[in-house]
C-alpha cells in the first residue's frame, strides 16, 4: 500500500502542500520545545520552575518559528503565511500533546508521583 499524500493533505487541512508543511513545521517544533518542560523533572507542568534563560530560550524559538512564514526567507523553505484559525489548532493539539506527556510521566514512575527532592 502506498501512502498518497495529497489525500491526507486534503483530508487533514484541507490545504495545499506549502501549507500544509509550515503547519507541520510549527507543530513540530513547538511540541518538541515545549515537551522539554514536561519531561525535565518529576513535578507536575506547572510545579516544576524552569530557570529563566531555558523558559526565555524556548519561548524565543517557538516566537522565531511562528514568524518565520512572514519573512522572505520563508519561500526558500516552501513556507507560508498560516491562517488564524491554525493557530487555534496549534494550541489546542499542543495542549493536549503535553496532557498525554505529563499523565504518561506520572504513569512511568514506579511509585507513581514526585519525589519530593526532584526539582
Amino acid at each position: 500500500m502506498k501512502w498518497d499524500v495529497k489525500f491526507i493533505e486534503r483530508l487533514l487541512f484541507g490545504a495545499g502542500e506549502a501549507l500544509f508543511q509550515t503547519g507541520w513545521f510549527m507543530e513540530s517544533i513547538t511540541t518538541q520545545v515545549l515537551v522539554v518542560f514536561v519531561i525535565r523533572t518529576r513535578r507536575p507542568i506547572f510545579r516544576g520552575r524552569p530557570h529563566v534563560f531555558l523558559a526565555a530560550m524556548a519561548l524565543g524559538v517557538i516566537g522565531v518559528a511562528i514568524a518565520l512564514p512572514l519573512f522572505p526567507v520563508s519561500r526558500w523553505l516552501g513556507f507560508v503565511a498560516l491562517p488564524p484559525q491554525f493557530f487555534v489548532f496549534l494550541i489546542g493539539a499542543t495542549s493536549a500533546y503535553l496532557a498525554i506527556v505529563e499523565i504518561n510521566e506520572r504513569s512511568s514512575w514506579p511509585d507513581g508521583h514526585a519525589s519530593p527532592n526532584t526539582y
